[in-house]
């Protein structure tokens, strides 16, 4: 249990800089990984990407995102937890494993909408504060995603690189990638590895906007079985649950 607390300091750490290469069990360890695909050395990948709100819900779609009615978004993203477990599931001893997160959240809070609740409990409307950010209606709205599937590259088709990139601003043409100034948010997650040996590498990139100050970025092994967090959301990920001694 002690490997893979270290190993969740040294992705938390490599995140800070930008890029992540997660390695938990060395080929002389005595250990046994916690993580589906130690190392990250599997040529086929498997990453998902989500968005929430700070309620932690979905609350508005994107546009063009697919037409959820509104009172069901929430109970669509447990759905979606269940579907792409089973879509990206890789049969593994002592249980099967899913996929690698990566997660968005925005800040931004409409405190008159009263969107959030306390408790469980419907609460406000009240007040704006500092702490929460928002510049009016669809303050809290999901972001743009895009998706660069991955291939092949490089000399004789020798390596893998894939993305996800958006932004939070609806109006904003991000196709081409960041645009310049600090007018625009964005954020672009970018994998890579040589075919048949070493590890991916992940390339992280959030940049926040004076309409989107408050943004956040995560890449997560989260449990494969359980609860997600304390949300009432099944998990699909690629970490075995372990007890603290």
């Amino acid at each position: 249990m002690e490997l893979w607390r270290i190993c969740r300091l040294f992705l938390l750490a490599a995140l800070v800089s930008g890029i992540c290469i997660l390695g938990c069990e060395g080929e002389d360890s005595d250990y046994m990984s916690a993580l589906g695909d130690p190392g990250m050395k599997r040529d086929s990948l498997r990453v998902a990407i989500e968005s929430w709100n700070q309620c932690n819900e979905v609350g508005e779609e994107a546009p063009n995102s697919g037409r959820i009615k509104t009172k069901s978004v929430d109970r669509y993203a447990a759905k979606k937890e269940i579907y792409l477990g089973n879509k990206c599931q890789v049969d593994d001893r002592p249980r099967p494993w899913q996929f690698w997160m990566v997660m968005l959240k925005s800040g931004n809070t409409d405190t008159y909408a009263s969107r959030c609740p306390k408790n469980g409990e419907r609460y406000g409307p009240f007040p704006m504060e500092s702490r929460f950010p928002c510049f009016g209606d669809g303050c809290m709205n999901m972001p743009l995603m895009y998706h660069n599937y991955t291939s092949l590259e490089g000399d004789n088709n020798s390596s893998l690189k894939g993305s996800f990139y958006g932004t939070w601003d609806l109006d904003a043409n991000v196709t081409d990638g960041v645009l310049p100034g600090n007018g625009t948010s964005y954020y672009s997650v970018t994998w890579e590895k040589d075919i048949g040996k070493g590890s991916w590498i992940y390339h992280h990139l959030l940049k926040t906007s004076p309409k989107y100050p408050w943004l956040m970025l995560y890449l997560r092994a989260d449990a494969t079985t359980g609860i997600l967090w304390r949300l009432p959301l099944p998990d699909q990920g690629n970490a075995e649950n372990s007890k603290i001694p």
